[in-house]
């Protein structure tokens, strides 16, 4: 489900039409659109004695963010890496890509993560998110900023 949109985005291309995001699944659940939903793992232990790794990784990812954002040229440099067929699911993927982007990390959006856990938790059992029913201590890393 995560992963989807690519697909979406190239299909989109091709002339089909998106039924439901999942900022719209997401909204007509009741959680925000900009729920965080995909984000990195890592310890906390190994956050803790490599801040300069970590905090390079953050400013790199941060920084091809914005290069993505703005800079329509370098999604022409990078269209083989894209799997692009052409320039049509190019400017799709682009698109999806900058509507993507997370704007904000703030309490209103770990709180908004937590209860779609919950939610999730109750539909879908352990088989869907393992034995824990609640969203684990320390899953939202607070060094991270948008």
């Amino acid at each position: 489900m995560l992963t989807y949109w690519p697909f979406a985005a190239k299909l989109e291309a091709r002339g089909m039409r998106r039924l439901l995001s999942v900022g719209d699944a997401l909204a007509a659940l009741g959680f925000a659109a900009d729920t965080p939903i995909i984000g990195y793992v890592l310890s906390e232990r190994w956050a803790a004695g490599n801040t300069v790794a970590l905090n390079g990784f953050l400013g790199a990812s941060r920084e091809a963010k914005v290069i993505l954002e703005n800079a329509d040229a370098e999604w022409e440099r990078i269209a083989p890496l894209t799997g692009a067929a052409n320039t049509a699911e190019l400017l799709k993927l682009r698109e999806a890509y900058r509507q993507a982007i997370p704007r904000r990390w703030a309490e209103e959006q770990r709180n908004s993560a937590t209860q779609l856990y919950k939610l999730l938790a109750a539909v879908g059992g352990a088989a869907l998110v393992g034995p824990s029913p609640d969203i684990a201590p320390g899953t939202f890393f607070d060094g991270v900023r948008f």
